[in-house]
């Protein structure tokens, strides 16, 4: 009777120490699960983020507007290497594309629309330049990475 005793001891605590290793592998994954779901979250509130600054351009645009936008992107583009986000300018058939916008780009252009509202006689505020909005693009990752205008 005591070896029938002892082995029914042996055999609750086996059941016991599974029930615990079960609890803990159960834990493991409850953790990993919430882990993942905020890291996504996280993720998607980085790309949302980042894309708002470029999705409030999604309209008709004047000049004073299009070298902010063209200044932001080059901005990006040269603080985070990942990153190339691209304009193009349509002019009937001809389309200026500033790919990869960088500091140079946008400084040319904005040099290049002063000088044409200067001989229009107008402020870069009040020009009647506007840019038509064409469509956004993303990249894999969900990024703005292109967007299109015409003249």
């Amino acid at each position: 009777m005591e070896n029938a005793s002892k082995a029914l001891i042996m055999a609750g605590g086996v059941l016991v120490a599974i029930m615990i290793l079960s609890l803990g592998v159960y834990l493991f994954q409850a953790i990993g699960n919430f882990s993942q779901a905020y890291d996504e979250r996280l993720k998607l509130e980085m790309t949302t983020s980042f894309n708002s600054k470029f999705e409030i351009y999604i309209r008709d645009i004047n000049a004073h507007e299009m070298v902010t936008l063209i200044n932001l992107a080059a901005q990006i583009n040269e603080q985070d290497a990942t990153k190339n986000i691209e304009i193009y300018i349509g002019n009937n058939n001809a389309v200026l594309s500033l790919n990869g916008v960088d500091r140079a780009n946008a400084q040319a252009y904005h040099d290049e629309q002063i000088a044409i509202m200067e001989k229009e006689k107008t402020n870069i505020n009040n020009t009647e330049r506007t840019y038509k909005f064409v469509s956004i693009e993303y990249d894999q990752n969900g990024y703005v990475n292109i967007l299109k205008y015409r003249e």
